[in-house]
């Protein structure tokens, strides 16, 4: 997939559940609001939902039940906010959680005037076992 761009980032508006298909299921949508560590999820992928065992749609960040986790991601997606890259990170959750890690690529995308209005990031539970999907290539 690819997305057109604004003046450095793809654009917020070319994006298409239709356009992301099998993939939706690990995808989440989440804006920026006033807070700069404080996100809204416009969409929680269902493949997320069910291994999380949480269902972050229309919620925002601050509804993630460990506080640990919490600001690991409110960190981590105020970081690609602030920098306008993309990361790529792996996490471990604490012990607590069914999911061991969780592997996911945030995207910042623009407005067409610059401004960071939505981040889209793909997040996978990097265990094979669960996910069907095989094992992915180690550095």
């Amino acid at each position: 997939m690819s997305l057109p761009r604004g003046k450095r980032l793809p654009l917020t508006e070319a994006i298409d559940a239709v356009d992301i298909g099998p993939a939706i299921g690990i995808v989440m949508l989440l804006e920026p609001t006033e807070d700069p560590y404080e996100f809204r999820y416009r969409l929680y992928g269902s493949e997320i939902a069910a291994f999380s065992k949480l269902e972050l749609t229309r919620k925002t960040t601050a509804a993630i039940p460990s506080p640990e986790m919490r600001a690991y991601f409110q960190v981590t997606y105020a970081a690609s906010i602030r920098s306008g890259r993309s990361m790529l990170c792996d996490h471990r959750t604490p012990p607590a959680f069914s999911i061991v890690c969780w592997s996911r690529l945030i995207l910042p995308c623009e407005d067409g005037t610059g401004r960071i209005n939505r981040l889209l990031v793909g997040n996978e539970p990097a265990i094979p076992s669960f996910t069907g999907r095989g094992t992915r290539p180690r550095a």
